[in-house]
């Protein structure tokens, strides 16, 4: 298996699992689990309805770009990145997307 189909694995695996969570104190609220197999992009979106609230969130979004995985969001309290390394991605494959450049460089994580 090739590098980009192992990550897309890993990802997929990891937001499929997170999506069987039940969402905290919002019933009628539930996850989505949206992956584009093609061009790389996996979201975990919370959506539903709460009384006359309708929520639609935006909990995760991962990329593949260039065979390293990009942190582009994450509303979680989840530690999505160490989650990762721990199922086999090297750390220098991992960009938190959402630093900016310069932040970047002090982590155990790729700065691009």
């Amino acid at each position: 298996m090739d590098k980009i189909a192992r990550y897309s694995h890993y990802i997929t695996t990891l937001l499929n699992r997170y999506a069987q969570e039940p969402v905290a104190n919002q019933e009628g609220v539930g996850y989505q689990v949206v992956c584009d197999l093609k061009s790389h992009h996996y979201l975990l979106l919370r959506l539903g309805w709460t009384e006359d609230a309708y929520i639609h969130h935006c909990t995760i979004h991962l990329d593949i770009i260039d065979e390293k995985i990009w942190l582009q969001q994450n509303n979680s309290d989840l530690l999505i990145a160490d989650e990762l390394v721990g199922m086999g991605v090297d750390r220098n494959d991992i960009i938190m997307g959402t630093d900016p450049a310069y932040i970047r460089n002090p982590t155990d994580f790729a700065a691009a």
